[in-house]
């Protein structure tokens, strides 16, 4: 009778909860009920909305229901426009708030597979957020599973017309890019972890990584470590293929660090010696020049103007800089002057990178190439990748 009595009760409870479901929805009806013109008017409506909504607002706003699913997921598509911004990361440790995942989801507002971080050589703040510290607080926790981020450290950052030399400031310049159709992105590292007796076989591999005949451009980081590895790589390219020169660039840099999910578990690996990034697909071309012995502003004016006059830039492009320490203040005695140049020349296209040690890139545009086996000092190396 205990039983009887025990399960009636969990029947009635059910059907009480059951009706109360039903109230609710009744107040809320499904989108399942509207007609074809209410839809249309409420996606159009939705995709004007979600205009201003950051990545991760847009996913939660596609959880509402089938018509906002929708809207959200083609403006995620629609989105594939390089991301290119700054964050500062407050010196006060004690704020939750202030940490480098926070504040760069907030600031994305695309879906990425890959993203590069820079920011200056601080011993505090990389102890601070650095992938290998603190696991919990990793950015790969909250950047899709696929999504390749190289976190680097460098001697300065550069974000548009700002140059950052002081190796003491705490902001970092954040570039991502997401899924293109038709552009593949792959990388090729090679970690302290790995044994020594190796390094062989990963030169012979990083030759084929670099020389793929899909390759469009390659992104090149290193340790000073790894530097005469790298050397007598790019040189044993130059001898096998000759003047095929696939647009570089890339510099020396004190630190290199790959976070990344490992079969969807929030993982991250141990610092790199060297990565390559590998930029290849049908609708993607860049094009990279250097700027070495040009010390003067109307010098670096008029290369980056020749350089301008034979590329052809498609709908969607971002520049990328690597700049010798030595340059900058202590040469033309102001602040971001290779940066605004490179703005006045190229007025819509984002820049990102940093100051290095030693710069990795070619003369490669449609009328020239240079001769250089790819590794450079006291240079700056601008690569324009276009896509779309």
């Amino acid at each position: 009778m205990e039983n009887n009595e025990k399960k009636d009760c969990k029947i009635a409870k059910r059907e009480r909860c059951y009706e109360f479901a039903v109230e609710e929805r009744s107040e809320f009806p499904d989108d399942r009920s509207w007609s074809n013109a209410e839809r249309c008017l409420i996606y159009d409506v939705l995709r004007i909305i979600m205009k201003y909504l950051n990545i991760r607002d847009l996913k939660n706003a596609g959880y509402v229901s089938r018509v906002w699913q929708k809207a959200a997921l083609d403006e995620e598509k629609a989105r594939l426009w390089p991301d290119v911004f700054m964050i500062h990361l407050d010196e006060d440790p004690s704020k939750k708030d202030d940490t480098l995942h926070r504040k760069c989801i907030n600031n994305l507002w695309i879906k990425p597979v890959m993203g590069l971080l820079f920011h200056n050589l601080n011993k505090t703040e990389r102890i601070r957020w650095n992938c290998t510290s603190n696991h919990n607080d990793c950015i790969c926790k909250h950047l899709p599973h696929d999504c390749d981020t190289i976190i680097v450290n460098t001697y300065g950052v550069v974000c548009d017309e700002t140059e950052i030399e002081d190796t003491d400031d705490t902001r970092i310049s954040c570039f991502f890019l997401p899924k293109v159709p038709n552009v593949e992105i792959t990388s090729y590292s090679f970690s302290y972890s790995s044994e020594n007796r190796e390094r062989y076989k990963n030169k012979k591999d990083l030759q084929a990584f670099m020389n793929s005949p899909d390759a469009k451009c390659i992104i090149l980081l290193a340790l000073p470590t790894s530097l005469s590895f790298i050397k007598n790589t790019l040189k044993s390219i130059t001898r096998r293929y000759g003047l095929r020169r696939i647009p570089m660039c890339g510099g020396i840099c004190p630190g290199l660090y790959l976070c990344k999910e490992f079969s969807r578990k929030k993982s991250c690996s141990a610092p790199l010696s060297w990565i390559a990034i590998r930029i290849s697909g049908a609708d993607v071309d860049s094009w990279s020049v250097i700027i070495k012995h040009e010390t003067t502003k109307k010098m670096i004016e008029e290369k980056l103007k020749i350089f301008r006059a034979n590329i052809k830039l498609r709908k969607y492009s971002v520049g990328l800089k690597f700049s010798c320490l030595l340059r900058g203040t202590r040469i033309f005695n102001h602040k971001d002057v290779e940066s605004k140049l490179f703005r006045k020349v190229f007025p819509d296209v984002p820049l990102t990178g940093c100051f290095s040690g030693g710069e990795f890139g070619h003369v490669a545009i449609d009328k020239g190439f240079d001769f250089h086996h790819g590794y450079h000092e006291k240079s700056t190396v601008f690569l324009i990748l276009s896509y779309g």
